[in-house]
This record gives C-alpha cells, sequence and structure tokens, in this order.
C-alpha cells in the first residue's frame, strides 16, 4: 500500500531461500533480479540436548572445530548485536 502513495520508496529484499511466487504475489509487480552465487559443501551440526547457556555452548563447538577440523569457515547464528559483540570478545581471549 505504501508503495502506491510512496513511489520515491526502494524495498531490497534479499534471500537464498525466498519463495519468489509467493514473493511476486504479495508485492504484484515487482522486479525480481537473481543472482546465482556459490554452493559450497556445508556441514551442519547440532547439539545433542538443548543447552542452557548456548552462547558459551557455540564458543566452545567453534573452538574445538577449529582444533579439530581443516581450514574452513564457521557460522553461528545470533540473535542479536550485543551477543555477537559477546562472542567476538570471548573468542579473541
Amino acid at each position: 500500500d505504501i508503495a502506491r502513495f510512496r513511489p520515491d520508496m526502494k524495498l531490497l529484499i534479499s534471500s537464498a531461500k525466498l519463495d519468489v511466487e509467493k514473493f511476486i504475489d504479495f508485492f504484484h509487480s515487482t522486479l525480481i533480479f537473481r543472482y546465482p552465487g556459490r554452493r559450497y559443501p556445508v556441514e551442519i551440526l547440532h547439539t545433542r540436548a538443548p543447552e542452557a547457556d548456548y552462547l558459551n555452548a557455540a564458543i566452545v563447538i567453534a573452538l574445538q572445530i577449529h582444533v579439530q577440523q581443516p581450514c574452513g569457515d564457521i557460522l553461528i547464528f545470533l540473535t542479536g548485536q550485543e551477543e555477537i559483540e559477546a562472542v567476538e570478545e570471548l573468542l579473541k581471549h
């Protein structure tokens, strides 16, 4: 609705798993740009049971992966800037 009254406003949505058909149905006339990405093998690891302190568990597991596995990247999903900064500080030490 806002787009009809604000033609100067632009909205950019980026997603690796966006359901494009639903998106088009919802926003009606919309431009879709597709940029093929690189696909790398990804290994997803989960804890066996819920962790009381998931930040500490994420740090411990990241360090274990760093020490025990060959070189590569580790991606940890966190909920906000405060957690990101806390984990960054702890990993620096």
